[in-house]
């Protein structure tokens, strides 16, 4: 793997590096579900028949729901993977759904255990700092 840091202290992420074989799979992965979500649910569904404890089975047809705005869907699946197998990633992918939701006590229990188990997810840092700013800034405002 190439190496994209130019300070050795700091973290880089190598989901983002492009030269990395995830961050390939993933784009690749994104470019099939916007082709043809439908034919992806199909594929992850017939995976789940067939090995129900597969919790990336159930992360993947989440991720084409959550692709397709289909929130509810996307919860329950990834509700399905976090029992299966949980992670910092699908606790913050379920996060991000309860926040696209609305249901911000939610979010921000997902959040909260995504940095539980990977201190270092700067991502959920990021959206539940982002939250608690829009809740306070939600708040009862006083005039005086």
């Amino acid at each position: 793997m190439a190496n994209v840091s130019k300070d050795s202290n700091s973290k880089v992420n190598p989901l983002n590096d492009p030269s990395n074989d995830v961050h390939k799979a993933i784009v690749a992965y994104a470019d099939a579900i916007i082709r043809d979500p439908d034919g992806e649910i199909a594929k992850c569904t017939k995976e789940i028949r067939l090995h129900p404890e597969d919790a990336m089975a159930y992360f993947g047809r989440g991720l084409v729901y959550e692709n397709t705005n289909n929130i509810d869907m996307a919860i329950a699946d990834y509700t399905e993977a976090i029992r299966l197998d949980p992670s910092s990633a699908l606790y913050y992918s379920r996060g991000d759904m309860y926040s696209k939701k609305g249901d911000t006590d939610s979010a921000i229990a997902d959040y909260t255990e995504a940095l539980r188990l990977d201190p270092d997810f700067e991502e959920a840092r990021n959206a539940l700092e982002t939250l608690g700013s829009a809740r306070i800034s939600d708040g009862p405002h006083v005039n005086g």
